[in-house]
């Protein structure tokens, strides 16, 4: 079976590398326990396109380049990889940090993943994508989401929800 996993929060600790540069760059304070919505503008404030320009920002960092893996991780996908599944990175991230997002898997999860799909959810520039249509086109039935607009979208196009 095609099985998509999400990256972030999935596979990747980028939250807690996110409040970093967030508390040091804006005088904040946030922990994980205060996020209270995946729209993260809700959270800190601004408005979504602020948002996007931070996360924009965060991506130039030694931050984001040292973003940790989920403990476990690496673990269950190579159990899902022995036991013959065919595993899909499907990420909302944007298209131009594709390259880091690429060497990032390749260091972190070598040889697991048959490929990457970006959906540009909150990229700044190009074309955005659902996961939803990712999944489809990709013959995914199965995405492991931490998001559950993404989880619910996918669940509704036929696929099957899988939210953490």
């Amino acid at each position: 079976m095609r099985i998509g996993i999400d990256i972030d929060e999935i596979l990747a600790a980028s939250l807690d590398a996110m409040l970093d540069f967030h508390n040091g760059t804006y005088g904040t304070n946030l922990k994980q326990g205060d996020i209270f919505s995946y729209k993260l503008w809700e959270v800190w404030g601004g408005s979504e396109e602020e948002a996007a320009q931070k996360w924009h920002d965060f991506y130039e960092t030694d931050h984001f380049a040292g973003v940790c893996p989920i403990a476990g991780a690496f673990a269950a996908m190579t159990v899902l990889k022995e036991r013959g599944h065919e595993l899909f990175a499907i990420t909302a991230r944007p298209h131009h940090i594709a390259k880091k997002t690429e060497d990032w898997l390749d260091e972190h999860f070598p040889a697991v993943f048959s490929g990457v799909r970006f959906a540009n959810t909150y990229g700044l520039n190009g074309s955005k994508h659902k996961k939803s249509d990712l999944c489809i086109e990709l013959g995914i039935a199965t995405l492991v989401e931490d998001d559950p607009r993404h989880a619910t979208d996918c669940a509704s196009r036929g696929g099957q929800r899988h939210s953490t």
